[in-house]
């Protein structure tokens, strides 16, 4: 029966943990980053109930970018311009190809 609770007490933590990660992953490159650098006790980022605190979670992040601006999730950058791939409304479709073009022969140069 002890196993059993260790067992489940070493899940919960490994959830709680993750809960954290992923929250720290919001503005980080790598969440896990947050428990590298402030210690891996995940108590710290808890309620009285238990539960994970986004608002500790962000603090923490917070003062850790702040040491380590570096650290922060680079702003994704959308697309810029057109995937049309150089096609331009105003240009004119070319003309289809004539059987009486392949009879003529080339201009000369």
């Amino acid at each position: 029966m002890e196993a059993e609770n260790a067992q489940l007490r070493d899940q919960v933590a490994s959830l709680v943990g993750a809960e954290v990660v992923r929250l720290a992953s919001v503005r980080m490159a790598n969440g896990a980053d947050l428990l590298t650098f402030r210690g891996a006790d995940i108590a710290q980022y808890l309620t009285d109930a238990g539960t994970v605190d986004p608002a500790k979670v962000n603090a923490a992040v917070d003062e850790l970018l702040s040491e380590r601006p570096y650290l922060a999730r680079e702003a994704l950058t959308r697309f810029q311009g057109s995937a049309d791939q150089g096609v331009r409304a105003n240009v004119p479709a070319p003309s289809p190809p004539r059987l009486g073009a392949i009879f003529t022969p080339p201009p000369n140069r």
